[in-house]
């Protein structure tokens, strides 16, 4: 079956309309009708696309004469109708059409020449050239913000906008070559410059550093790169460890504005990052005139142990971080709340808190923090759906092992008891299940349960810690 769109039916009743007009051409030669002769003119409406530029029909008619009396605007009209969006409509009006898109420009264009960029870029990176490092710098900023590109095509995309004219600049001058030169004067002062940048934003438009954010992200790279210092092999979440990958710490605001980065080697785990942050922190407040004591500093739990407790007291620096219970007392602070002590204190909808005080423990010294136990009830679901998937899982290994007893290599219970230990071993719910191997009236029997008891202490919360 054939479906047609408006389109193609369109296209459809205009062939068929200029079909009847040449069957009415040929009409004479059949003897039915007579049909003057036909004439060709040039018009100042372009025709239909498929007649070419100046082709035209015309009747020696009563009917006849009125349609060549209209039938420029009846063309038009056809045309119009056969458009499809406002660049299309604008074409069949005007005969000849200069584009440029402008998109975000104005925007993006107003807050850039508000934060100083130019300027600032060519108060640190001054050139002889008629063409100021700024200015290059403008277009590469744009362009990455609205279409990125290789250098070698932007100057086709600053030709399809109104950068070159705003910048009274020649498109051409926007070469690779001019590109590259100004990314290496640039490499040298991107601090410094960065620092500027940041100071008229935090200037401008007042953004409130109270609550920040701190978090690594993994680049994974592609291509060599035997020399370089940062790009190596290392863990990251969600990203491949046979990757070769840039690690980037971020510090952000409330708003998502990113306020202070770092890259580091891929190899780099992410609490040997920390204190490096800590220190960069604490200057970039004291440039920006911010108390470290006004300032909140939030993040996972792989910004929290026993040896960065001590160190943000020792910065003075507020934190709120996840703990990830690698000591047994702080294993014992999650189990300890009943639903009892849930229900007290709701945080949010299906969120719970129990207060609770947090002990950390460094180089024979001892520090109390504050810390809250949270119970989430979504996060409860999601691990009690899987702590059952796992199980059914070591449930039909158990029952496989279970149905070869007999055969060759499960004749004996030091072989099965072995092949269950195997499982139970790489299970991530092995230590819930109890399991028995024993000889029955000369038969070895496999036998297993969930323990209770091992299930109630099951961890079901999270912890977190702050100091304030």
């Amino acid at each position: 079956m054939t479906i047609l769109t408006s389109s193609t039916s369109r296209d459809l009743i205009f062939w068929l309309i200029w079909l009847s007009v040449v069957v009415m051409m040929l009409l004479p030669q059949a003897g039915i009708a007579q049909v003057p002769a036909v004439e060709i003119w040039h018009s100042a409406y372009d025709p239909l696309s498929w007649l070419g530029p100046s082709l035209r029909i015309r009747w020696y008619t009563a009917w006849g004469r009125w349609i060549h009396r209209w039938q420029g605007w009846i063309s038009l009209a056809a045309r119009l109708w056969a458009c499809r969006n406002l660049a299309e409509v604008i074409q069949v009006l005007t005969r000849r059409q200069i584009v440029r898109y402008l998109g975000a420009l104005p925007i993006l264009v107003a807050l850039l020449e508000r934060l100083g960029v130019r300027q600032i870029i060519n108060r640190h990176c001054p050139t002889q050239s008629p063409i100021d490092h700024g200015a290059v710098a403008l277009v590469l900023v744009l362009n990455r913000l609205m279409a990125p590109r290789p250098l070698y095509k932007i100057v086709n995309w600053v030709s399809t906008t109104l950068i070159a004219e705003y910048l009274g600049i020649s498109r051409d001058k926007f070469n690779d070559d001019r590109l590259g030169r100004t990314l290496d004067a640039l490499a040298g002062q991107l601090p410094v410059i960065w620092n500027d940048i940041q100071q008229q934003m935090v200037l401008h438009y007042q953004i409130d550093l109270s609550l920040l954010f701190y978090d690594l992200t993994a680049l994974i790279m592609t291509g060599k790169y035997a020399q370089s210092e940062l790009v190596d092999y290392g863990f990251a979440h969600n990203t491949p460890s046979d990757d070769p990958k840039l690690k980037l710490g971020v510090v952000a605001n409330r708003q998502g504005i990113p306020l202070l980065f770092q890259p580091w080697c891929g190899r780099t785990a992410d609490k040997a990052t920390v204190q490096a942050n800590m220190h960069n922190l604490r200057a970039f407040l004291q440039q920006q005139g911010w108390q470290v004591s006004q300032v909140l500093v939030v993040g996972d739990c792989a910004n929290l142990n026993s040896e960065l407790a001590f160190a943000y007291e020792a910065a003075h620096l507020r934190y709120l971080a996840g703990l990830a219970k690698l000591e047994k007392v702080h294993r014992q602070l999650v189990l300890a709340p009943t639903e009892r002590d849930f229900e007290r204190l709701p945080l949010a909808e299906d969120y719970w808190g129990v207060p609770c005080e947090v002990p950390f423990t460094h180089a024979e010294r001892t520090l109390i923090h504050r810390g809250v136990v949270v119970r989430s009830d979504p996060m409860r679901q999601v691990l009690h759906q899987e702590r059952q998937k796992h199980i059914r899982e070591l449930w039909g290994a158990l029952n496989q092992i279970r149905g070869k007893i007999g055969q060759k290599r499960y004749r004996s219970e030091k072989e099965i008891s072995r092949r269950v230990a195997t499982q139970v071993k790489h299970s991530p719910v092995g230590k819930l299940i109890g399991v028995q191997v024993s000889t029955q009236e000369g038969q070895i029997q496999l036998a297993w349960w969930i323990e209770a008891n091992a299930l109630q202490k099951t961890p079901n919360a999270a912890m977190a810690a702050f100091s304030w």
